[in-house]
């Protein structure tokens, strides 16, 4: 698994949350789409830096195929777009 490095905006002091990681779905600029489990809790509005890309949280993917099978209650990946790559004119 990558190396997640939060935004500086995200706030909360690490020593003060207890961090259970966020199920996430990383979308490509070309439409591919990655699902994976990152170690640190990333919120829609946040943005983060992982695989040489600048990546930005929108909110759950809605997949009206899966909703009749997933429980209800569980919580759904977050959906993060690529803002492009890191260095390299972008």
């Amino acid at each position: 698994m990558g190396y997640v490095q939060p935004a500086l905006n995200l706030g909360a002091c690490v020593a003060d949350t207890v961090s259970m990681g966020s199920e996430i779905v990383l979308e490509y600029p070309n439409g591919r789409t990655v699902p994976m489990v990152v170690d640190v809790d990333i919120a829609p509005g946040s943005e983060f830096e992982l695989y040489g890309r600048r990546w930005h949280a929108l909110g759950p993917v809605i997949d009206w195929r899966s909703d009749r099978s997933r429980n209800k209650d569980a919580a759904k990946p977050i959906l993060c777009k690529s803002l492009g790559r890191i260095g390299k004119g972008s």
